[in-house]
């Protein structure tokens, strides 16, 4: 598909979704809001910016996809923050096979690597999206 197809799909359906129209405007300062909530709790504390920030972002997307928001306190969204994580971590421990894509038989052969468990992951996350 040429450029100029594709973004114009993507504009369209990001448009669709809700981009550019006050909705999803209000949305993304409701959960801004949230995140600075969240940071002054911490009262001046260390803390990582991945715990707060991961969140936040997963609950923009979540709503965009879903419609609805998740409460940071939700087992739901937590599971979720935890599988895309993974899903993150697991992905780059694989990424050695676009360097040796023969060493991919090879660790396959004898059930080595982290391949099985992020095809695992991500079943799991698809199920949840259905």
């Amino acid at each position: 598909m040429p450029w100029k197809e594709q973004k114009r799909f993507s504009l369209h359906m990001l448009r669709d979704l809700g981009f550019g129209k006050t909705r999803m405007e209000e949305h993304i300062k409701e959960e801004i809001l949230e995140l600075l909530e969240r940071i002054s709790d911490q009262e001046g504390k260390p803390v990582k910016h991945s715990v707060l920030l991961a969140p936040s972002m997963s609950n923009n997307i979540v709503s965009l996809v879903f419609g609805k928001r998740l409460k940071y306190d939700n087992p739901e969204r937590e599971r979720l923050d935890h599988l895309v994580q993974e899903i993150g971590r697991l992905a780059g421990s694989v990424s050695w096979q676009l360097f040796f894509p023969w060493l991919r038989a090879v660790m396959s052969m004898f059930n080595i690597g982290n391949k099985g468990r992020l095809f695992r992951i991500m079943h799991e996350v698809k199920n949840y999206c259905r």
